[in-house]
């Protein structure tokens, strides 16, 4: 373990694509059944992944299983809505279905839901608001379970997804 940690702390050059958002599983880095990926992330310098004016790239470094080296990201996640056609307290009714279309579980998915409001209840085990400007999805959303809940406003809101947690496993 003390050569993985040195291995992610120590400031080389990945010898990866240079594309932003690629991943591979470096090799040799196997820990407990799984892999270490490496991933370069797009810097101040550059959207395109290259080095920035230091020759550095932004990295993070991420745990799966062998096997299961498909990169995931918040971009996996989905969200759609429409109308059912009830009428509840005088306001329609939306059906959102939050759907991620990778094989790695997707967790904590926080959306943004500015001014988010139902006169019919929503069920907080599964989405809930954590202030004004974001919601949180509160079950972890799998390749093939996605998450669904209904809400009634004047408005169908904008939800977008923002930030969640990869767990591959």
């Amino acid at each position: 373990m003390k050569q993985l940690l040195a291995s992610i702390v120590t400031p080389v050059r990945p010898s990866l694509p240079r594309h932003a958002g690629q991943r591979r599983c470096i090799a040799g880095e196997e820990n407990e059944g799984g892999c270490v990926f490496q991933e370069i992330r797009p810097n101040s310098d550059s959207q395109t992944g290259d080095p920035d004016s230091n020759g550095r790239y932004a990295k993070s470094y991420k745990y799966c299983r062998l096997g299961w080296a498909q990169p995931c990201t918040l971009s996996n996640v989905s969200i759609s809505q429409s109308k059912t056609g009830q009428i509840i307290s005088g306001k329609p009714e939306f059906e959102v279905t939050i759907s991620n279309n990778c094989i790695c579980t997707q967790t904590n998915v926080k959306v943004q839901c500015t001014g988010f409001s139902s006169v019919e209840q929503v069920d907080p085990a599964v989405f809930s608001k954590t202030d004004d400007q974001f919601c949180l999805v509160n079950m972890p959303i799998t390749q093939s379970s996605p998450v669904s809940f209904k809400y009634a406003s004047d408005v169908m809101y904008n939800l977008t997804p923002v930030d969640s947690n990869v767990s591959c496993s």
